[in-house]
């Protein structure tokens, strides 16, 4: 984790899935396949708006029978099917 100049925190994920890149791509990148796997533990329903583009964002809302949990967004690189780069903060911790 760094801390960026603005004094925000900031986490870079990585990491090799045994699949080929395309299929990853789409996943993070088409709504209906999010609504369908964007949903751990408790969580029973997903809705995903997206608006993939660089400068385009996004809002993830998922419901578990006792709370809401809305993720937002901004894409900074999009290429696809190699690269996807966005920005992810949870409304109910914005840092």
């Amino acid at each position: 984790m760094e801390t960026t100049a603005d004094g925000r925190h900031r986490i870079q994920v990585r990491r090799k899935m045994p699949a080929p890149r395309e299929v990853v791509y789409e996943a993070w990148t088409d709504p209906e396949g999010l609504r369908e796997w964007m949903c751990p533990g408790d969580v029973i329903s997903a809705e995903a708006i997206l608006d993939v583009r660089t400068g385009g964002s996004f809002r993830i809302t998922m419901r578990s029978k006792d709370r809401v949990h809305e993720h937002v967004g901004t894409y900074q690189i999009v290429e696809p099917p190699a690269k996807l780069s966005f920005t992810w903060s949870g409304l109910d911790n914005p840092n």
